[in-house]
């Protein structure tokens, strides 16, 4: 045990330390994670992977989204079948998101993320090289089963940010999400 600190007045806890970083056992209402053991340079803040990884993520999806219903018509679809691709995506999305949530809280968050971020890479890749509708909903439905990008980077920022810098870091990673699906189309 490295140090006791106190989290709520009375309430103290032990923290003990995991690969240098100072780590907070689960407390109802707090969670579990790491906290780092010193002050975090900007060479080194897990927030500017966060930040270039969400933004990519939701450049792609801004980019693939409008082009949807092209695609679909292109090979031969109707309407209905057009926004059944866009549930697709939804779907996998809400289906996969606590699988990745769990993942991340065994193995972590950024091995998760990197996961996510070449399965979304993937995704694109075969959408570009799609000959058929299938391909089409296969490419759609592997980049919303690697979808989870955003709430797992949420989680990371609430693992790495000391309470009196998260309300900050989590609106840098919003922001990203809004820069992304503005440059995306």
């Amino acid at each position: 045990i490295e140090e006791v600190v106190e989290v709520d007045p009375g309430q103290r806890v032990e923290l003990g330390v995991i690969s240098g970083h100072r780590h907070l056992p689960h407390l109802p209402g707090i969670g579990r994670g790491l906290i780092p053991s010193g002050p975090v340079s900007a060479a080194r803040s897990p927030l500017v992977f966060l930040f270039i990884a969400v933004l990519i993520n939701f450049m792609g999806y801004g980019m693939v989204l409008p082009l949807l219903p092209l695609y679909a018509q292109q090979h031969g679809a109707g309407a209905t079948l057009a926004g059944a691709l866009g549930s697709v995506y939804a779907g996998m999305e809400l289906l996969a998101g606590p699988v990745i949530g769990a993942l991340s809280d065994r193995h972590g968050r950024r091995p998760v993320l990197l996961v996510c971020l070449a399965g979304t890479a993937l995704a694109c890749l075969l959408l570009g090289l799609a000959q058929s509708l299938e391909m089409i909903f296969a490419a759609i439905a592997l980049d919303g089963l690697t979808g989870g990008n955003l709430s797992t980077a949420y989680a990371y920022v609430a693992d790495v940010s000391p309470p009196e810098r998260r309300a900050r870091s989590l609106g840098l990673i919003g922001a990203a999400f809004g820069l992304g699906m503005m440059a995306g189309p």
